[in-house]
């Protein structure tokens, strides 16, 4: 697995760890754990990722969090690899 930090949740820093079966996403008060099977759509915008858990709602995920290329590319494979509906760049 690999992690990430995200600075998006009311001022907290989150942490986002990648796994094959799942994403978590802790902060220091909290954690939850999403599969990758929740999630129905993917996309790929210039500066981050977006995933869709409902039409409502989505992870918003910057590329800018990731310390290099190799790791958005690592990223980019596993989302393509889990989730059926995306348009991510290949």
């Amino acid at each position: 697995y690999w992690y990430f930090n995200q600075n998006m949740l009311r001022g907290k820093m989150v942490h986002v760890e990648a796994f094959e079966q799942s994403l978590k996403f802790s902060t220091q008060d909290s954690s939850t754990t999403q599969k990758w099977s929740a999630i129905f759509e993917a996309n790929e915008m210039s500066e981050h990722f977006i995933l869709w858990v409902s039409k409502l709602q989505a992870y918003s995920i910057p590329k800018s969090c990731f310390s290099n290329d190799e790791k958005i590319q690592t990223f980019r494979e596993l989302v393509a690899k889990n989730v059926a509906n995306q348009d991510i760049v290949k």
